[in-house]
């Protein structure tokens, strides 16, 4: 018990200090110095290989949000709607069900933050959790709430901020997408968004880089033409390069950003391997884990972090280009 107090009061230390020197700083400015000199890591994912292909135990439906809590648990959400969380034991593929919110909210996002759970509802009020993570443990900190809702978040331990995909409104018309986010130490979303993108962008990338698109979209015509339709679904930030990653499931796109909203890599997900990726995470040692919707198993698809010491050739998602 000792113990347990002393390490919370070392992490309420360490947040004080963190907070005071985001205050003197300057918000803006902070983001931005953390953005710049984050010590990027070198390395690639090669999307054709995963290192293992785990299934979910009969009776849980595909998860729509993923959180990497340890090397052996995860905690997810499954589909959308509910309140109920899955703590997910992927050694032995053993779960127990939490229930932080209670019947009458339904669940839109969560985030993992130190020891606590942030809850968004569909009206994206805010929660918090501590464990055991039920109701009784759970209290609003806000209802100013924003202008859109959310599909999918995570959280940004370098600048303790909560990244959030939006809902896209319109996608066969509206081509722009925004990345939104709130902010952790003062318990309040930020107005503008952290950056915004253009689907066409994205195309021009790939095109520029040599990267064959194989999806097809919906025009404002109801034609069917060749292109990305891009609906973010997930969100994560890589925790050895600082870049954000958007999956799309509806092209089983995978689009990475820096933390300016540049275009750093796209890629397609392959089919065979990814019928339907619903959601994704990283693991602490960099892997890629991407939840999978298939007909016959739902499963985690997990994807090594390889680390490069020299410039890498061939097939794969590589960074540092």
């Amino acid at each position: 018990m000792k113990r347990q107090v002393a390490f919370s009061l070392v992490l309420a230390t360490l947040s004080f200090i963190a907070t005071k020197a985001i205050e003197s700083f300057g918000v803006d400015q902070y983001y931005r110095f953390q953005a710049t000199h984050f010590q990027k890591e070198s390395g690639y994912f090669d999307l054709q290989h995963p290192s293992s292909i785990q299934f979910l135990p009969t009776g849980l439906l595909p998860f729509s949000e993923i959180s990497s809590l340890d090397s052996m648990h995860l905690m997810a959400m499954q589909g959308t709607g509910g309140n109920s969380l899955v703590l997910l034991n992927t050694d032995s593929t053993s779960f127990s069900l939490v229930s932080p919110l209670t019947s009458d909210v339904t669940l839109s996002s969560f985030v993992q933050v130190d020891s606590l759970l942030y809850l968004f509802d569909e009206k994206m009020d805010v929660f918090v959790s501590s464990f055991p993570y039920d109701s009784s443990s759970t209290h609003k900190i806000s209802n100013i709430r924003p202008n859109w809702t959310s599909t999918s978040a995570c959280f940004h331990k370098t600048t303790h901020r909560i990244y959030f995909n939006p809902e896209v409104e319109n996608p066969t018309s509206n081509r722009l997408r925004s990345v939104y986010t709130f902010n952790v130490n003062k318990n309040r979303f930020t107005s503008a968004p952290l950056f915004s993108f253009d689907v066409d962008e994205i195309e021009r990338f790939a095109t520029e880089n040599g990267i064959r698109i194989h999806a097809n979209r919906i025009t404002e015509l109801k034609d069917t033409v060749h292109g990305l339709t891009i609906i973010p679904n997930a969100i994560a930030v890589h925790p050895k390069t600082n870049e954000v990653y958007i999956l799309s499931g509806t092209d089983r796109s995978l689009i990475v950003f820096d933390q300016f909203g540049v275009v750093k890599n796209y890629s397609e997900l392959d089919a065979s391997l990814f019928p339907n990726p619903t959601g994704l995470t990283f693991a602490q040692n960099g892997d890629l884990l991407i939840s999978n919707e298939d007909l016959i198993k739902n499963s985690i698809v997990r994807i090594s972090w390889n680390k490069l010491w020299q410039s890498k050739g061939g097939k794969g998602l590589v960074f540092g280009r």
